[in-house]
């Protein structure tokens, strides 16, 4: 875990080193003076709490001119009160460890953007894609993700659901997909997740589950296995997926069972267009409530027998 900057010794020296050898003093009244002072200083820490502090303009930029600790430019970067000091010190900046310092504490989005695009240090990358609040800052610390596993920390943990559903279209780690498919919130993310699924048994479980239609039709799309179709086509709480569960059977012990007793007649007409037993066929034509599910009963028996004939 990269460490925060610890700014309390800085200023604990920067308070109590009072540069009493300095003529004139960084805290003179006149900032041309103190400018002066600043020319002559070599502590980092006096000139960052200059460079922070100091109510003049031209005097904070001429101590950031003076800078040359890593570290020290960081806490400018990252603290300056305003934002043409902190963007003279980042422009020092060159240690990649400092650099991922500001990219996760810079208040300045234009800041962590340039930041991050120098960085290559996955697990710095990963903290920003999960937790930045600017779109082209996390954005691009995505875009910089090679790593797997990782990959799998921003799925699960981004704050930000395009950036999950990005990482889940990368991956093929069948545990994590199965966590966000089961538990993401976003419907599209649980959806991209169940696209890249194998298991038959989480596969059924969000066919019936789900709480979004089309994550249960995706669900079924993936299905391969016939028993667990036919659990779908019998107990799906929703007659879109019961229908696309029976469009993919062929067991005919299932369909008939839809075909008579399921409350939909969508449900009921796709079993019957599938069906081969002709006793159940006269007893669907002669007893169900619909008509047109009456009627393509009768029509596949008519069909039926013409084949026979033939």
């Amino acid at each position: 875990m990269t460490p925060r900057l610890n700014f309390l010794p800085l200023l604990a020296i920067a308070v109590l080193g009072v540069v009493a050898g300095c003529k004139p003093r960084p805290d003179n009244e006149d900032p041309s003076k103190r400018i002066r002072a600043v020319q002559n200083l070599t502590d980092q820490a006096v000139l960052a709490k200059v460079a922070i502090e100091d109510k003049d303009d031209d005097v904070r930029n001429a101590s950031v001119r003076r800078l040359t600790d890593q570290s020290v430019l960081a806490w400018v970067a990252v603290g300056g009160q305003d934002a043409d000091v902190r963007h003279a010190a980042f422009q020092k900046l060159t240690d990649l460890e400092v650099l991922g310092r500001v990219a996760l504490m810079g208040q300045d989005t234009d800041i962590r953007l340039a930041a991050v695009e120098k960085l290559t240090d996955q697990a710095i990358l990963a903290k920003i894609a999960i937790g930045d609040r600017d779109r082209n800052v996390y954005s691009t610390a995505f875009k910089k993700l090679t790593d797997l596993e990782v990959l799998g920390r921003v799925a699960l943990m981004g704050q930000h659901a395009d950036i999950r559903r990005a990482a889940v279209e990368k991956l093929t780690d069948q545990t994590v997909l199965v966590k966000v498919a089961i538990e993401d919130k976003d419907d599209d993310v649980r959806r991209a997740a169940v696209e890249k699924l194998t298991d038959q048994a989480v596969l059924v479980k969000v066919a019936i589950e789900d709480k979004d239609n089309d994550v249960r039709l995706a669900a079924v799309e993936k299905l391969t296995n016939l028993e667990v179709l036919g659990r779908v086509a019998l107990m799906g709480q929703d007659a879109n997926i019961r229908r696309a569960a029976v469009e993919k059977l062929s067991d005919q012990a299932v369909l008939v069972k839809v075909a008579i007793e399921d409350k939909d007649n969508d449900v009921r007409l796709a079993a019957v267009e599938k069906l081969t037993d002709q006793t159940v066929l006269v007893k669907v034509a002669v007893e169900d409530k619909d008509k047109l599910v009456r009627r393509t009963a009768k029509d596949r028996l008519d069909n039926l027998h013409g084949n026979g004939a033939k």
